[in-house]
């Protein structure tokens, strides 16, 4: 595996706001025991599960990723834009399924919703405090990646099939009542992302 690239520093790739400045990485696909890039990985055909290595703030990840059929069911078209913008539809088949979820293997309660259509891109979540954006470096011939850091952690989204995993055990009340105030709840983010585009479902 190569290393990752420079700091971004003044690159001139645009973010939103909500997100940290970008910096690269360099993700490697783990396959059959080899380290690959992801071109070489998906040169055949997009694999039904996906690992994914990648380092962020100093910590090493492995994401296991796995296909999310539940983006195209209904349709049967898969629906997503290139890095330029460019608007793509597609019928799906499972070689041609580009976009996955999972979770970093070893981090309890984290996600991740990712998309190797064009380079990898998408959403990590480790924790409620610590959130990631990921997305390609159309600049780049090596393979880099854009690396964001989210300033605000939010909720995994409720749609498109891209829950977390469920807890192993849920909080319960305890037996005894409480006393005095009970104590704010504490305030969450969510974030839903939702494409409207009436030519996908329209028949014909």
């Amino acid at each position: 595996a190569g290393a990752s690239g420079p700091p971004a520093g003044d690159s001139s790739q645009q973010h939103s706001t909500g997100l940290g400045h970008p910096w690269h990485v360099t993700p490697w696909v783990l396959q059959d025991g080899r380290t690959l890039s992801l071109a070489e990985a998906t040169k055949g055909g997009f694999p039904t599960q996906l690992w994914v290595l990648l380092e962020l703030e100093g910590s090493e990840l492995v994401l296991e990723l796995e296909q999310n059929w539940e983006l195209v069911l209904g349709t049967g078209t898969l629906l997503f834009y290139l890095p330029n913008g460019t608007r793509v539809t597609q019928e799906t088949s499972e070689q041609e399924h580009c976009c996955y979820r999972g979770a970093a293997r070893g981090v309890p309660g984290s996600w991740a919703s990712l998309c190797a259509c064009a380079g990898l891109s998408g959403h990590i979540q480790l924790s409620d405090t610590q959130s990631y954006k990921l997305e390609p470096d159309t600049s780049s011939t090596l393979g880099w990646h854009l690396a964001y850091r989210l300033r605000e952690a939010r909720l995994p989204p409720r749609a498109c099939g891209q829950e977390p995993p469920q807890a192993e055990a849920e909080e319960t009340e305890p037996p005894w009542p409480r006393r005095g105030k009970r104590a704010p709840p504490e305030q969450r983010f969510v974030e839903l992302v939702m494409v409207v585009d009436h030519r996908a479902v329209s028949p014909g």
